[in-house]
């Protein structure tokens, strides 16, 4: 990076000291897993001061986070790993009854990973790759890009099928046979397959042309405790970025003194033996988040991420489709609406949903579930000019903003 960390910490430190209002999502969040909260004291101590949520648009400070910040700032971030803060990690680890130790944090390694990159029409499409749902987001295309999408959107209910469907048998594959690629990444490559792909598409064509449906497991949905950002500089550089919690409010542990929660991400494990996602020592699990890079012509034109637990990934595939396959303008290919199915014959689909297409959905076959499928978050460079375009889908919390 160009600029120290203590530069770049700033802004975040003073906003935590100073504060912010509360806005009626963080409200709802709290009011939604109050019991939850209430159930680890340190967390509950802060996030509901008095034992209560905060009233909407009262203003939220956090002086332990900001004291947080700045001493990795003045640290480094390898503070995290085999400083005080990980020595307080851990110790908030073993308190609740896990085994974390600070020998597993100073044996951390980050990876990196070269992105899961396919051809879409007159776009390269750079995904994240295994252990994230970008797996989800390559298959779904490679299977769809042989069919008149064109044709399927002009009908409305076939696309809205064939989308169903692929997600459905995508979701089904990534579970069952997906995990930390140092163990999976040979069955990835079979899911990804010219001759996979075909038999998908071909199973799909005849099941949209018969109203008929897949018959899958039920699988437990996961919650979602994810943010995305989206950002640009003035030397052209772009970075997408999704985190997560795991669950909200993460593993609802918190460092001493309140102000920063610790994730749960190991709930993304599966808890049953011998599975290609089983908990495992120095494994990763499966994430469903899905930051993706357009490119056309060797040009970077579209980031594009979501939030939403497994609906981060079906969204973004969605956005994708209506961007690079039907050709909508950026803003309407986050709008439009949208459907996810974790791999069942239920299916969560959005209000806008047109009526015709639940009543279509519903007959072939599907449970259909009211709620949000998701939502997304965008950053458009224009490759002539330059021009940046930030767009927030309606459905999230959020904001395009430039500094």
């Amino acid at each position: 990076g160009s600029r120290p960390l203590t530069h770049l910490v700033a802004p975040a430190a003073r906003l935590a000291r100073e504060g912010f209002p509360a806005s009626p999502g963080y409200v709802a969040d709290l009011l939604a897993h109050r019991e939850r909260i209430e159930r680890f004291p340190q967390a509950a101590e802060w996030l509901l001061p008095d034992g209560q949520a905060p009233q909407l648009g009262s203003l939220i400070t956090n002086e332990a986070l900001a004291r947080l910040l700045e001493r990795l700032a003045a640290e480094g971030l390898e503070s995290l790993y085999r400083g005080e803060t990980a020595a307080e990690i851990v110790a908030q680890v073993q308190a609740g009854g896990g085994v974390l130790t600070l020998d597993d944090l100073a044996a951390y390694q980050p990876r990196e990973t070269a992105p899961l990159s396919l051809p879409f029409g007159a776009y390269t499409l750079h995904a994240s790759p295994l252990p994230t749902g970008g797996a989800v987001l390559a298959q779904v295309i490679r299977t769809l890009d042989g069919l008149d999408l064109g044709r399927l959107w002009s009908e409305k209910l076939p696309y809205y099928h064939a989308v169903a469907l692929a997600l459905q048998s995508a979701w089904a594959d990534q579970i069952a046979l997906l995990g930390d690629p140092a163990d999976t990444a040979i069955a990835l490559d079979r899911l990804l397959s010219d001759e996979h792909t075909a038999r998908m598409r071909h199973r799909i064509e005849h099941l949209v042309h018969t109203a008929g449906v897949l018959h899958g497991p039920e699988i437990i949905g996961l919650p979602g405790g994810t943010v995305h950002i989206t950002a640009a500089d003035p030397e052209g550089n772009l970075a997408a970025l999704t985190l997560t919690h795991g669950n909200p409010f993460g593993s609802g542990l918190s460092l001493p003194g309140g102000g920063t929660l610790l994730a749960g991400g190991i709930g993304y494990f599966e808890r049953a033996p011998g599975r290609p996602n089983s908990v495992g020592p120095r494994k990763r699990p499966l994430y469903p988040v899905c930051p993706t890079l357009v490119m056309k012509e060797a040009h970077p034109l579209l980031l594009l991420g979501g939030t939403g637990g497994r609906k981060a990934a079906s969204a973004v595939t969605q956005g994708l489709l209506h961007f690079c396959a039907l050709r909508h303008p950026v803003d309407a290919s986050l709008c439009l609406p949208r459907l996810h199915t974790d791999g069942s014959l239920t299916l969560c689909v959005d209000p806008g949903m047109p009526r015709s297409a639940r009543d279509y959905l519903r007959a072939v076959g599907y449970l259909l579930e009211p709620g949000d499928a998701g939502a997304l978050f965008a950053l458009m460079r224009d490759p002539d000019s330059g021009l940046l375009t930030g767009v927030v889908d309606p459905r999230a919390t959020g904001l395009a903003v430039g500094i």
